[in-house]
């Protein structure tokens, strides 16, 4: 008895010290909404990703009023016929660019920049061999609010010299 109050007691105390992350593989597939984890290609942390893959998934944030943003800290696909598009948005309407290649072509730091919030991943590999894919970091920030300034004034000049302004901001 006393032995398993001490394994308790041990729990109990590292458990502050465990985090876990979630892990999101593109295969997974639909939309997905979160402002954390991390982003793999089907093979997920330890393994490549497969031949004639087609996929697709939407990373929004968790918070209306949040983008998702990701930041690929490796990336690897078969150059010129491994091919990785990001969307700005949604889904495949929208802008999107493509990568293939090794790291010196990774997408490197993606933040959405859309109504929606949202980047929308689209993977495609050819038949031959694979390669490692990617990792990529999730999170989400607050885009800056749009200001818009205007400036009324009098025609007259003063006395001084001078043109009287007066300033308003409006919010967006």
């Amino acid at each position: 008895m006393r032995k398993t109050a001490l394994n308790i007691f041990w729990l109990l105390l590292l458990l502050p010290f465990l985090s876990f992350s979630q892990d999101y593989l593109i295969s997974q597939g639909g939309t997905i909404n979160t402002c954390s984890g991390t982003f793999y290609d089907s093979g997920g942390s330890a393994g490549n990703y497969a031949a004639n893959e087609s996929y697709s998934i939407t990373i929004c944030s968790e918070n209306s009023d949040q983008m998702i943003e990701l930041d690929f800290t490796t990336f690897s696909t078969q150059t010129t016929v491994d091919y990785l598009t990001i969307y700005n948005g949604p889904d495949n309407t929208s802008t999107g660019t493509v990568y293939s290649g090794n790291n010196t072509n990774s997408p490197g730091f993606i933040a959405a920049d859309n109504t929606s919030g949202c980047l929308t991943i689209e993977f495609v590999s050819d038949g031959a061999a694979s390669t490692t894919g990617w990792e990529a970091n999730i999170s989400c920030y607050e885009p800056c609010q749009d200001v818009t300034a205007t400036v009324e004034s009098t025609p007259e000049i003063s006395s001084s010299g001078t043109i009287e302004a007066v300033m308003s901001l409006v919010k967006m």
